[in-house]
């Protein structure tokens, strides 16, 4: 701090290039939230403009896009703290199912207990499980989904369920857009500034150092769980109230599900040094729903639109490992030339 104490060095602190790194850095953060999605849409703007050319399109894909971002966002701090579920997916299929059941008898109260009541049981019995095994894996994930896929098939049947027109009032505007705006708002306050976000990462980051530092790994990732199962239940209930209706699915398929979502999470990372990850996660969401709503516009064969979509995943994970890695490099070498430099201070001064 220059002489003349804190007033003086407030004096000579130039705002201007302050205000203008901030405004750039804000700039950047949204090119960056609009960069991906918006090339995608460009894209098949230039070969479909019949459809992809209306503003309806354009507002479908975005509301599209509300179910699959909660979904990631519950995931975000399982995957951060280094737990791969796949059985969200599975999860959701049967929160569905028993909130369709009971608001055929109980209405709307019945529907939002059902959906949100049975995720977060079965988020209850993940982490006493996860407490008692001691393990937490993919392999133990994709038995929990065809253990889930099962127990739905039971209480379900083989028919489709549906709810009544005038249960479907959250899954419409504006109400959807709310729940969207508020379980955002909820993780991006959990992602910033709570104490928790900070443990997840650090858990994440290196397990053996966060437990030095008095951070639960096994605490960490049983919150993560439930915040998961919270909303996993709230995007269950958001997709009966779209009206689709819900009906048992093969284990197996529903980890698709928990991909796509892990989709949103990898791009969100991929940005993450300039977007917040809450928002990253939308990107990532609205981008691979623009890909896979333009892929069926053109008429790409199922399994072709399987592999473009996995590419895409591909091409993203790639790029993110080797951006890790020259990270990882650099810092290494700025490290190695810290240590030479106070090598040789050290060598002067005995010379000295």
């Amino acid at each position: 701090m220059p002489a003349g104490g804190p007033i003086l060095h407030i004096l000579s602190t130039n705002w201007g290039d302050i205000l203008v790194k901030k405004i750039k850095n804000r700039l950047l953060s949204v090119l960056m939230f609009v960069l991906i999605p918006g090339i995608v849409y460009l894209i098949f703007l230039a070969v479909r403009p019949a459809a992809f050319g209306k503003i309806s399109m354009l507002t479908m894909l975005i509301t599209q896009s509300f179910i699959n971002s909660i979904i990631a966002w519950g995931l975000s701090f399982s995957m951060t703290a280094g737990n791969l579920d796949l059985s969200i997916g599975a999860q959701i299929s049967v929160s569905t199912i028993v909130g369709c059941l009971l608001s055929q008898s109980f209405g709307m109260p019945g529907l939002i207990l059902g959906c949100v009541g049975t995720s977060l049981i079965v988020g209850l019995i993940k982490v006493l499980l996860m407490r008692i095994i001691r393990m937490s894996s993919m392999v133990i994930s994709i038995a929990y989904a065809l253990i889930l896929a099962s127990i739905g098939g039971v209480i379900g049947g083989s028919k489709i369920l549906v709810i009544s027109t005038a249960n479907t009032i959250l899954g419409r505007f504006p109400a959807n857009l709310i729940i969207f705006l508020v379980m955002g708002g909820v993780m991006y306050f959990l992602q910033s500034y709570s104490v928790y976000g900070a443990r997840a990462r650090a858990v994440g980051g290196n397990a053996v150092l966060a437990e030095s530092a008095g951070i639960s790994t096994i605490d960490t990732q049983s919150v993560a769980i439930m915040l998961a199962a919270i909303y996993g239940g709230i995007a269950a209930l958001l997709s009966l109230s779209y009206g689709t209706g819900t009906s048992i699915e093969n284990g197996l398929d529903t980890i698709g599900t928990a991909f796509q979502a892990m989709l949103g999470v990898f791009v969100a990372g991929f940005i993450s040094k300039h977007v917040n990850i809450v928002f990253g996660i939308f990107t990532g969401i609205l981008s691979l729903n623009i890909l896979q709503t333009g892929l069926v516009a053109i008429n790409l064969d199922t399994n072709l639109k399987n592999t473009v979509t996995g590419l895409f995943l591909i091409i993203l994970m790639a790029v993110t490992e080797l951006r890790n890695a020259s990270n990882v490099e650099k810092m290494r070498r700025e490290v190695s030339i810290a240590n030479k430099q106070k090598r040789e201070q050290a060598a002067n001064q005995s010379i000295g």
